[in-house]
């Protein structure tokens, strides 16, 4: 996988917990979605984690999911593979990422 599939593949597991969020009928779900975006962790495959890898803000994404418009928001527009793709196009120099947790599977 080349490095915009990675982030294709992260930014969608965050579009994934904010639509977690919203779903009805199972507290569980949401609630595991909503301690995950909540969570300060900074382990790999942690919300600060995958942000930090994206050059996204953890504490703006926070903000922006307290409310129902604003996880619309953002999983329509940051998170779209448009918006994701320019993203990507516009930065001045790639990153070298590493992901051990795959060889240790």
């Amino acid at each position: 996988m080349n490095d915009q599939g990675i982030r294709q593949l992260w930014a969608s597991v965050i579009s994934q917990a904010i639509c977690d969020v919203d779903l009805r009928g199972d507290r569980v779900v949401r609630a595991q979605a909503m301690r995950w975006l909540n969570s300060d962790a900074q382990n790999e495959g942690s919300l600060r984690w995958i942000c930090d890898m994206l050059d996204l803000d953890a504490d703006k994404i926070r903000m922006r999911c307290m409310s129902r418009t604003g996880r619309k928001s953002l999983t329509g527009k940051l998170f779209s593979r448009r918006a994701l793709e320019k993203r990507l196009e516009d930065e001045e120099e790639s990153r070298d990422l590493s992901f051990d947790f795959y060889e240790q599977a």
